[in-house]
């Protein structure tokens, strides 16, 4: 039997300093719209964060040749499960621009291995009940692949057996 997947609760915290000034800010503009300032924050963001957007050539046919510009906001990543997001983000061309080392390494082992998140090499049609599997293991799995890139044999068959676990299908 696979192991209970965790759940996670409906709304996250977060925690931040921010100076006297803005605390005001903040205060004043929830009270004046009459929101928490939970609800003035969230919206804030969601407002914000439907402008920011980027520029990327886009692959409309699938058949390699770049079609067309277009913009993609967080509405294009957006998934509920994390890893579906962090790889459908950051296997997006033009991305890697704003991804640290450790997002860099992580995409590097996901492509390495991507026929165990999706079904095609450039990571389109990906296996959401594999990657879901997978994900609470990836760091340890991404350290043993960067102690010995030279022989990946072991990191498979740990992904194989973790998918056995869930009943799901094994690459090969």
């Amino acid at each position: 039997m696979p192991p209970k997947k965790s759940t996670t609760g409906k709304t996250q915290q977060l925690t931040l300093r921010i100076d006297n000034k803005t605390r005001f800010q903040l205060d004043f503009c929830s009270r004046i719209s009459g929101m928490s300032i939970t609800t003035f924050v969230e919206r804030a963001i969601q407002e914000k964060a439907a402008d920011i957007d980027i520029n990327q050539e886009y692959e409309g046919d699938g058949g390699g040749e770049l079609t067309r510009d277009c913009n993609l906001n967080w509405f294009h990543f957006w998934d509920p499960d994390e890893g579906v997001r962090t790889i459908k983000m950051f296997k997006t061309p033009g991305m890697s621009k704003y991804m640290n080392y450790e997002e860099d390494m992580l995409i590097n082992f996901i492509r390495e291995f991507w026929e165990y998140f999706a079904k095609d090499l450039k990571l389109n049609n990906l296996k959401r009940e594999e990657i879901n599997a997978l994900w609470p293991e990836i760091p340890s799995l991404m350290e043993d692949w960067e102690a010995n890139r030279n022989n990946t044999y072991p990191i498979k068959k740990r992904m194989e057996s973790i998918l056995k676990e869930f009943d799901l299908w094994i690459p090969f």
